[in-house]
């Protein structure tokens, strides 16, 4: 049986919307200016935001980080009771030991590394108010201290790592101001980021008032 075939004036309509849909110009969106004002709308931004993962005490000094992370793969596989981890499809399904037969070294030590105490100055007068932070240990003797300036109806934070001090001391921690009294209400808490959920213990700040 022969094949119908179509002829050249059945296939025109196709071929004219093919050449109508290509000669078709097509809407434009119109321009678009963004302008960003960085000095618009201000604020501090919560310490909570930045962290890094297996930070030592060098590097949690250096970049004034609040939060250091351990895990991953091999913690998920690691048994305190040896102090080793099984690296699993990573690296051959090896069960490789942390350096110290203690057991549970390597998170007792990571722990005791990654915790101190953080400390929030807030001001609640309408101008800004400087100060010194300063660090001491049972005996009184001066660990470290910083200036501080906090600007008007805002806070600023510290931390031991970030003032040069060890981690996981004891010891009183000072703030004295310009400020006029209740200018600024302070507030303390030991913290470990490190763990989930993370362990805070706030801690009261005493104030003093003296003689000028």
């Amino acid at each position: 049986m022969p094949r119908l075939r179509p002829s050249p004036r059945s296939l025109l309509p196709a071929v004219l919307a093919v050449a109508l849909d290509a000669g078709t110009v097509r809407a434009q969106n119109p321009a678009v200016t963004i302008a960003v004002d960085a000095a618009a709308q201000q604020h501090a931004i919560s310490d909570g935001v930045y962290g890094i993962a297996y930070g030592d005490a060098a590097t949690l000094a250096d970049l004034n980080s609040p939060l250091n992370r351990l895990g991953g793969n091999n913690t998920s596989r690691y048994n305190w009771q040896i102090n080793a981890d099984n690296r699993g499809a990573d690296w051959y399904f090896e069960s490789v030991p942390d350096g110290s037969s203690v057991a549970g070294e390597v998170g007792d030590s990571f722990v005791s590394m990654s915790k101190g105490a953080y400390y929030s100055l807030a001001n609640t007068s309408t101008s800004a108010v400087s100060g010194t932070l300063v660090l001491l240990d049972p005996a009184g003797a001066v660990l470290n201290s910083s200036l501080i300036t906090v600007p008007p109806a805002q806070s600023a934070s510290a931390n031991t790592q970030a003032l040069g001090v060890a981690r996981g001391q004891t010891g009183t921690a000072r703030f004295t101001h310009d400020g006029p009294p209740g200018a600024i209400i302070a507030e303390a808490a030991i913290a470990r980021f490190s763990t989930s959920p993370a362990y805070v213990q706030p801690v009261k700040f005493q104030p003093v008032r003296q003689a000028r």
